[in-house]
């Protein structure tokens, strides 16, 4: 089994001093990545925001939770994420996925494509990707993208930096088995937004197992290889021996306490339950790799300190 390891996704800060302390911070209670999001609400822009924290904390990696792909080209983003792992000296893992946010396509005016062809547009960012990172000139011609005569400079740290594809539905968990580092494991969200309901049911368990397995089937032979990880949401964090923060976080999402300690996205109860709880998720599922939002990331420290690298 791989070792535990756990990131925090940061969205903004009040300036670049509280930024780069907070980054700095996290560093230090045992955290070893640093994640960005990207949606069109309030937060800062993942990749600047990302090179603002490269020498807040040398040895913490940097990366993106996830880059929503329908609203970027991925060359000029091939571009960026090569020279942030040039700049970190190896550090940057990036993250992609789908897009489902509905909002955002209101936001930005770009449409939102049915599913089928977000996913179809990811497996064509991939390749491209990749040839980005191992050609020096190159010419991609797929249904969405057609380019000529790319020059891929500059040339990443290592051959290439790490890729992490998050998503809930199959296809997507597919092509993360078949030709990702990190197979983000999400909630499913068809609708393109979030609703309490619609995620708590789309949190249960059994569904995690199903996804985890979608990619181990797609992995075959390389899936030892395949990290798995779970975004855990700070609306889902109470740990401690204090009964009534559990009650309270249950209240909020409208589910008892004893269904929200089984949610897999979810981490309520003491150190050592918690810790217990993500031992099992690990056997059964092969999560390793938790994010926490900033919110939560005091709170899951001490998990952090007791599963860190086991």
């Amino acid at each position: 089994m791989r070792r535990f390891r756990f990131g925090v996704q940061l969205s903004a800060a009040t300036d670049l001093r509280t930024w780069r302390d907070t980054v700095a911070r996290i560093a230090d209670l045992g955290y070893s990545t640093v994640v960005v999001p990207d949606h069109l609400g309030r937060q800062w822009a993942p990749m600047v925001a990302l090179a603002a924290a490269l020498d807040a904390a040398p040895g913490l990696t940097l990366g993106t939770l996830v880059i929503n792909t329908v609203q970027r080209n991925p060359v000029v983003l091939a571009k960026e994420a090569a020279t942030l792992d040039l700049l970190s000296a190896g550090r940057f893992e990036l993250g992609l996925g789908a897009g489902w946010l509905g909002s955002d396509a209101v936001r930005s005016g770009v449409a939102m494509a049915p599913a089928g062809e977000r996913v179809e547009r990811l497996t064509e960012w991939v390749d491209i990707l990749e040839l980005f990172w191992s050609k020096e000139i190159f010419s991609y011609h797929g249904r969405y993208y057609d380019l000529t005569d790319v020059v891929a400079m500059p040339r990443p740290a290592r051959e290439r930096p790490k890729l992490l594809i998050g998503g809930g539905s199959r296809r997507v968990l597919s092509l993360a088995g078949r030709r990702a580092d990190v197979a983000a494991l999400d909630v499913a969200l068809p609708a393109g937004r979030f609703t309490s309901s619609s995620y708590v049911d789309a949190a249960d368990a059994a569904l995690f197992r199903q996804r985890a397995g979608w990619v181990a089937a797609a992995a075959g032979t390389r899936d030892a290889d395949v990290e798995r990880q779970l975004l855990v949401l700070d609306g889902l964090v109470a740990i401690g021996r204090d009964e009534s923060a559990a009650a309270r976080v249950a209240d909020r999402w409208g589910i008892g306490v004893d269904r929200l300690r089984h949610l897999t996205t979810a981490m309520v109860g003491s150190v050592a339950d918690v810790s217990d709880r993500l031992r099992e998720r690990r056997e059964c599922m092969g999560i390793s790799y938790y994010v926490v939002q900033a919110g939560a990331f005091g709170a899951v420290a001490p998990v952090v300190d007791r599963l860190a690298g086991t």
